[in-house]
């Protein structure tokens, strides 16, 4: 047994010199002598994730949170190290044992705040934070935090005295200009535009955090009307983005193709009512899906469990194998050979901590998982799937104007995001074919149009009562942590709508600074159409874009070459 530290730390030093295969040999003799060594186990799952061992990876976390560590660093190691396996009920319980233990570092309980509230747990994320705020409550890192959690639950003004303090204390703090910006739509008397071209002006700013800056600069201009140099701060932004931010076009097209190629499995359908029913809600990212979930939430036999990976954490259980994003080439590959029921039963046993005694739906806003479709169908027959469209400009120029996370690598560069869209399109249009009637569209324009007349389609549809209060989304106070964290706290509007048609053109009134978008639009339009005759539900861009252009200030549409909008 004394042999055994000096051996971890032996370990440790292979580990961290990359050594993997000889600290995985030394890693094997410590848990020969202790089994249950937290760090021993914790390192060996990252090993194995590195080389792509998922089950065994996610095998020696669970048995460390089975035995609970007693370390606050070794805790917390295992805390994130659960977040790669999407086991969040685990995650909140070695969260509430951290708060019983020495506090960490700043940052680290700053990450366990952010994370807490990304998996649906803002009550025990505010333990955190005043834990926090109980020993350094000016410190930048507490700053943040408070900053980020009080927008995730509505409560802005609160998040713009946070982030102001975290600012002055730090005036380089590229994600609190970010955040506080996007806090309300910026006046000619309040605005940040000056300090955020100082920022921008600083030779030293990384890259990653002059991405932010310039998209808050982007941000604040727009609200102020200057689209010129809006868009000039938008494209320097976004370009340093799409640079740091790999997406290989070609192999999102083989994966799209090999979804559709995959043979379609009827699943056995469920009928236990103890079981609560899943409603996913898909989608482009800015299309509305947060927006719909919201009103969902209102409804007290629904819960709303927000965005997250549990269904592609089950895809892959099943494949031994960790993909980026809700899917990829190898489990596609593998799905022929899925136990549907195990993915099933591991999907609703990891969705349980959430359900209350009284509900018999929840939600799962991950617009992505359009994508896997097929395989939730599969493993979910009884699911409700919601799809969610909105006029193809505004939500592709959306995208373009978002800062996203780690998500909607193709939205950073015009051609690369107008071909998106139409695999996008394509693939939804697949799938219409495999389940007719088996998906309801809902398209944005109409929900906030006739919010009470969609809202009735969409409950009928899953199965729900009609209540009154749904439309009235400001009743709602349960965090929101997607893009749409601010606007979703309005009442519903039809603010870019008339008469059920988009009049949100931010295109029109960027003279010709978005024409690169909507030709890319246009010409994945005309590729789309003319290779794949034939398939219902073809997108109907083209009408769009024709739509009212004046003399030379064309948007490259078959109308605008047809006769220049006269």
């Amino acid at each position: 047994m004394s042999n055994v530290e000096p051996l971890f730390r032996t370990a440790s030093a292979q580990y961290q010199a990359r050594q993997f295969d000889l600290a995985a040999m030394t890693l094997s003799s410590v848990l020969m002598l202790v089994p249950q060594h937290a760090g021993a186990r914790l390192m060996q799952s990252a090993i194995d994730l590195r080389f792509d061992r998922y089950r065994s990876a996610r095998k020696h976390a669970l048995a460390v949170a089975e035995h609970h560590p007693h370390d606050a660093q070794i805790e917390y190691d295992l805390f994130q190290k659960l977040r790669n396996f999407n086991e969040h009920a685990l995650m909140i319980a070695s969260a509430t044992r951290l708060l019983a233990m020495p506090s960490l570092d700043r940052v680290r309980q700053m990450q366990v705040v952010s994370n807490l509230s990304m998996i649906g747990a803002p009550d025990l994320a505010e333990r955190v934070l005043h834990r926090m705020q109980s020993r350094e409550p000016r410190h930048v890192a507490t700053l943040l935090a408070d900053g980020y959690l009080a927008i995730n639950q509505g409560e802005f003004e609160r998040a713009e005295r946070a982030l102001e303090l975290a600012i002055a204390r730090e005036p380089r703090l590229a994600m609190a200009h970010w955040l506080l910006a996007r806090l309300r739509t910026q006046s000619t008397a309040m605005n940040h535009v000056e300090r955020l071209r100082r920022v921008l002006a600083d030779r030293t700013l990384t890259a990653p955090d002059r991405v932010q800056v310039g998209y808050a600069l982007h941000k604040e201009l727009h609200d102020l009307g200057d689209f010129t140099a809006a868009w000039q701060a938008l494209s320097v932004a976004s370009a340093i983005k799409r640079q740091g931010t790999p997406y290989d076009e070609p192999a999102m097209n083989v994966l799209f193709d090999a979804i559709e190629a995959v043979p379609i499995r009827a699943g056995r359908r469920g009928n236990d009512p103890a079981i609560a029913t899943p409603i996913f809600i898909v989608g482009m990212h800015r299309s509305g899906t947060t927006l719909l979930e919201r009103m969902l939430g209102q409804h007290p036999r629904v819960v709303d469990c927000g965005e997250t990976y549990r269904f592609t954490a089950q895809l892959r259980l099943a494949a031994d194998h960790y993909c980026k994003g809700v899917v990829d080439l190898r489990v596609v590959q593998a799905s022929a050979g899925f136990d549907a029921e195990a993915i099933a039963r591991g999907y609703l046993a990891a969705c349980q901590w959430r359900q209350r005694d009284d509900s018999t739906h929840f939600t799962e806003k991950l617009p992505s998982n359009f994508q896997i479709i097929g395989l939730i169908k599969q493993a979910l027959p009884e699911a409700r799937i919601l799809h969610m469209r909105r006029d193809p400009t505004d939500t592709c120029l959306s995208n373009l104007r978002e800062l996203f996370s780690d998500a909607c690598a193709y939205s950073y560069d015009q051609g690369e995001l107008g071909r998106y869209y139409h695999r996008y399109e394509r693939l939804m249009a697949h799938w219409h074919r495999c389940f007719p009637g088996e998906i309801l569209d809902v398209r944005y324009e109409d929900l906030v149009t006739n919010p009470e007349s969609e809202a009735r389609r969409v409950l009928a549809y899953c199965g729900l009562p009609w209540r009154d209060d749904v439309v009235d989304i400001t009743a709602h106070t349960g965090a929101v942590t997607t893009a749409s964290a601010v606007q979703v706290r309005d009442p519903i509007h039809r603010r870019s709508v008339v008469d059920g048609a988009s009049t949100n053109r931010t295109w029109r009134r960027c003279e010709r600074r978005w024409k690169s978008t909507l030709n890319h639009l246009q010409i994945a339009c005309r590729w789309f159409r003319s290779n794949h005759q034939g398939i219902k539900g073809l997108p109907t861009l083209a009408p769009q874009l024709g739509c009212g252009r004046r003399g030379d200030d064309r948007c490259g549409c078959d109308k605008c070459d047809r006769d220049s909008h006269r």
